[in-house]
């Protein structure tokens, strides 16, 4: 994105960060739990620490725990040691539990951090919860890969599975890495949750992102997902085969967003055959959708309409596929057949040019 685009998104997301800040202030809330990766190591300025360190003393009443993940690993020289943060602010700087007291000793909360972007040893499973009174809550706050749940795109860091976590006692655990909200369940009684990041981080991160509130009573969890997104990543391909004009492809890019209550930041990808008249706005096409959007991103994969009885007249080896294929097409009378018969001439004119066409739904079987 341009350098401004991307001062935009900075800002929002300290604006998401402020956010959740002022809900714990508001409540109030008793402990905040980050589950790592709050700022990239090789990254952070000095203005963006002072920037936290502000936001914390916001909230001195609320015990703010801090179990450092892949990004923001406690190395020797990581902010989590060089700055001083405010005095209810508590950071775990070992891969190994730690168990600190809160809410004048109602409330422990267990946490590790990571000492290097791979973690040198891994604490998962081996938590411990010593017998607890009836009124005392038990919190952990870990950063890693529950290993039932790993998204196929995500390396896995710390990786565990979470009935080795969810120890007898333990009430509740707030997850980092993922980065949307999910639940692990399973056959034990601890809640276990990654909030996944407040805000999407990019095209990868489309749909809602949440902040979790997490109330007691009567020794009962509830857990609240709130929304937290200034802005939203939304990701779309567009087959552009029976549009007409470009105002056909302009209506229908609008219509794509109407139901989101916010400006996304957005890449439409086009494909499939196109009129050559079409594919010459494409310059249009972005301007006149480009206010829908906070930022726009256009990406033309779109091919030009094949003249196939011209390309049948050529002495090639294309020419001779697809005078075959026309052919068939003309002599078929079974319309099924010929559809697949098209996009076969379809698919084949493709592999001549080398190049590229997008896959269609049974297509991918």
């Amino acid at each position: 994105m341009p350098a401004p685009m991307g001062n935009q998104r900075r800002q929002s997301l300290r604006d998401v960060f402020q956010g959740i800040i002022t809900r714990a202030a508001e409540w109030p809330a008793d402990v905040l739990l980050i589950a790592g990766d709050l700022f990239e190591h090789d990254r952070v300025t000095r203005d963006t620490l002072a920037f936290l360190v502000t936001e914390f003393n916001r909230i001195p009443d609320t015990a703010i725990f801090i179990a450092p993940g892949n990004h923001d690993p406690c190395l020797p020289n990581s902010p989590y040691f060089t700055e001083a943060w405010p005095p209810n602010v508590h950071i775990f700087t070992k891969p190994e539990w730690e168990s600190r007291s809160a809410c004048q000793g109602n409330v422990t909360v267990h946490g590790f951090g990571f000492d290097a972007p791979y973690i040198t040893k891994n604490p998962f499973g081996q938590l411990w919860i010593p017998e607890k009174r009836q009124s005392e809550l038990h919190l952990a706050v870990a950063h890693g890969s529950e290993r039932s749940h790993q998204p196929p795109d995500r390396e896995d860091y710390a990786p565990f599975s979470a009935k080795d976590v969810a120890v007898p006692g333990l009430d509740y655990l707030a997850l980092g890495h993922f980065h949307h909200m999910q639940e692990i369940s399973g056959d034990f009684d601890t809640r276990i949750f990654y909030a996944g990041s407040p805000e999407g981080l990019s095209f990868k991160e489309t749909g809602e992102h949440v902040h979790l509130e997490i109330e007691v009573e009567e020794g009962r969890l509830t857990v609240t997902p709130v929304p937290s997104a200034r802005i939203r990543y939304f990701d779309e391909t567009l087959f552009c085969d029976e549009f007409k004009s470009s105002q056909e492809v302009i209506e229908t890019i609008r219509g794509y967003i109407q139901s989101l209550d916010t400006k996304p930041i957005g890449r439409m990808t086009l494909t499939g055959a196109c009129d050559a008249a079409i594919k010459n706005e494409m310059g249009f096409i972005h301007d006149a959708t480009a206010l829908e959007f906070e930022y726009l991103e256009l990406v033309d994969n779109t091919a030009p309409i094949e003249d196939y009885d011209e390309l049948a007249r050529e002495d090639t080896s294309m020419g001779v596929f697809v005078a075959a294929l026309n052919r068939e097409i003309a002599e078929s009378a079974n319309a099924g057949r010929i559809t697949m018969l098209k996009r076969a001439r379809e698919l084949g004119v493709a592999a001549f040019r080398d190049r590229n066409v997008e896959i269609h739904g049974l297509e991918r079987g």
